[in-house]
């Protein structure tokens, strides 16, 4: 009879870690958004909330609050806590992951942060695992490797995703349409 009261108080003491982490991973990365854009933070669940800040493109480090209210995540970036919709968060790992979009051609690979440095490689259209070493704050460039080159390219030819996201367009990949942030 003891045995079953201490398994019913254990089971009570446990209860609130696991309905935290059924609410998804302590830290969030943003993903699915282009490289010119950011990801708005709203004062409630809502596309037509008030705007209390904008989190970047690639961050990494979106800390879950652990409530979750029709698609939308209640969420803190820097100092400011609110809410973003949930399919633009994904799992944080230590680097930034990025899907190529917004060009028709082999992108260049730069050796330094401008055009006319010499090029380290080219990236095909559509390029898939692209890995980001910083968060681009303060310039058009993202240092980035890809299939072992290193280099620059510009951001708003990157969309922040997750670790193997599949390209835009492509079966399970993130389309590249507008949507209520």
């Amino acid at each position: 009879m003891h045995y079953g009261r201490l398994l019913a108080v254990a089971s009570l003491l446990l209860l609130p870690l696991t309905a935290s982490s059924a609410m998804g991973p302590d830290i969030y990365a943003v993903v699915g958004v282009k490289g010119t854009d950011s990801l708005n933070l709203r004062s409630t669940a809502s596309s037509k909330a008030k705007i209390l800040a904008t989190i970047p493109f690639n961050s990494i480090d979106v800390r879950n609050l652990g409530k979750r209210s029709g698609g939308w995540c209640y969420v803190q970036s820097n100092n400011t806590k609110g809410w973003v919709a949930c399919n633009f968060l994904a799992e944080a790992g230590n680097n930034r992951y990025y899907i190529g979009q917004g060009y028709t051609m082999p992108l260049p690979i730069q050796k330094q942060k401008q055009l006319n440095s010499s090029i380290v490689s080219r990236m095909p259209v559509n390029a898939r695992g692209i890995t980001g070493y910083d968060p681009c704050t303060g310039s058009d460039w993202c240092r980035i490797s890809y299939q072992g080159y290193q280099g620059y390219v510009q951001k708003k030819y990157l969309m922040s995703a997750a670790p193997s996201s599949p390209a835009p367009g492509q079966p399970g990949g993130p389309t590249i349409t507008p949507q209520p942030r």
